[in-house]
């Protein structure tokens, strides 16, 4: 019975190792996002570093020639069929839909292309996100509430075709002056402080999981009640992950940023 015990042990702790091997090497080829058990280990975040990863090959040997050589509704129609094809293996794969949607709108915004500028300056974009923006606000009012279930993938492509049409109307004014109803978020995104956020942005969207985890562990004796944690986690907290996020881009990040 001890020898059988011990055996069983040791098979844990072989089985323990392998799987802990396993996860290190697929974070390490960024490919932890391919197995559900390993999408959210090590640090819960990751998992999209691996998506984007495998999506700048998908747009460099598939949507960027097709971009080029068909223009931008079948370059959607066809990151649409790619991400749907492939989804049962990869997480959250319609976000090869949305980053398809942020190149469009970047390149409606700045091609210089005599039918991109006109499809800029005549198409109603103010009116077409507001509609858009609205039904998506409805949306997660509604849900919050428990009224309707929205579909997470339906929810994220409108709230990308709502962020499409925001970076086409914002970049419209910027370039061109072209009049907008956005002037007043614009103003708010190129305030002084929040500009200064977004150029470690990244960083705190990947270090964040891990300082807030750490802190509770830290504070585990003395958060007895869910008002004492949020109070602890919201003044220590935030700051916390602010300047943890901060020397980690000045490490990490910045070096490899271009001017």
């Amino acid at each position: 019975m001890r020898s059988r015990k011990q055996h069983n042990g040791q098979g844990l702790l072989q089985l323990y190792t392998i799987t802990a091997l396993a996860v290190a090497i697929s974070h390490l080829l960024l490919l932890h996002n391919l197995k559900g058990q390993w999408v959210f280990l090590i640090n819960p975040p990751m998992w999209s570093v691996a998506l984007e990863w495998q999506i700048y090959f998908v747009f460099a040997f598939l949507l960027l020639p097709v971009w080029r050589r068909f223009g931008i509704i079948p370059v959607l129609v066809v990151a649409s069929i790619f991400g749907a094809v492939i989804g049962f293996r990869i997480a959250h794969w319609w976000y090869i839909i949305l980053f398809t949607l942020g190149m469009i709108g970047a390149t409606i915004g700045f091609s210089k292309k005599q039918s991109l500028v006109k499809l800029k300056e005549r198409f109603p974009w103010d009116l077409v996100t507001s509609l858009l923006g609205g039904i998506w606000i409805s949306l997660v009012i509604a849900n919050a509430f428990d009224l309707i279930q929205v579909n997470i993938i339906f929810d994220d492509i409108l709230l990308g075709l709502v962020a499409t049409g925001l970076i086409i109307s914002c970049t419209r004014f910027l370039s061109e002056g072209l009049k907008t109803n956005f002037q007043g978020i614009l103003k708010i995104l190129e305030g002084r402080w929040l500009v200064k956020l977004g150029s470690f942005s990244y960083s705190l969207y990947l270090v964040h999981t891990i300082a807030m985890a750490l802190l509770q562990f830290g504070l585990k004796d003395v958060m007895r009640t869910p008002l004492v944690n949020f109070i602890l986690l919201s003044l220590l907290g935030l700051p916390l992950c602010l300047l943890s996020a901060y020397i980690f881009h000045i490490i990490f990040e910045k070096p490899f940023m271009s001017n």
